[in-house]
């Protein structure tokens, strides 16, 4: 789409900028905390630069982020629509479902022991596996 309106080589990376900007804007617009610390958060914990590098993956997470608004408001299949877009940037975005299904338990005891046990499980088989997960 980009190549329509422009030949220049580095307008695809000013388009990745555009969206990027603007999925997380929106998503701090959305958010009930102020904009201002969230902006500021944004940029000066290092989040924004390194998104040109990675971009499509940024592009599937405001993607998830935006629809995890919907997901607040119990609005499942638009919160199911913007991650299966956001899986179509990267593959990351299909954690993303995990949520969903978060979502629908009824948090007691029982089941933050649970996820206590699996992260625990979690940390341990990936700090021993040859497995990197990384951003």
């Amino acid at each position: 789409m980009v190549k329509a309106i422009s030949s220049d080589p580095h307008a695809i990376t000013a388009a990745n900028a555009l969206l990027i900007a603007l999925l997380f804007g929106l998503f701090i617009y959305r958010l009930p905390a102020n904009p201002l610390y969230t902006t500021f958060f944004f940029i000066s914990l290092n989040f924004y630069l390194p998104s040109f590098n990675i971009a499509r993956q940024y592009i599937a997470l405001g993607l998830v982020l935006n629809g995890f608004m919907y997901l607040m408001d119990k609005k499942y299949m638009r919160y199911l629509a913007l991650t299966l877009i956001g899986v179509g940037f990267h593959a990351t975005a299909l954690l993303g479902l995990v949520y969903l299904g978060v979502s629908w338990i009824k948090w007691n005891k029982f089941w933050i022991g649970i996820l206590t046990v699996f992260a625990v499980i979690f940390h341990y088989l990936m700090r021993n596996s040859r497995i990197q997960l990384s951003i």
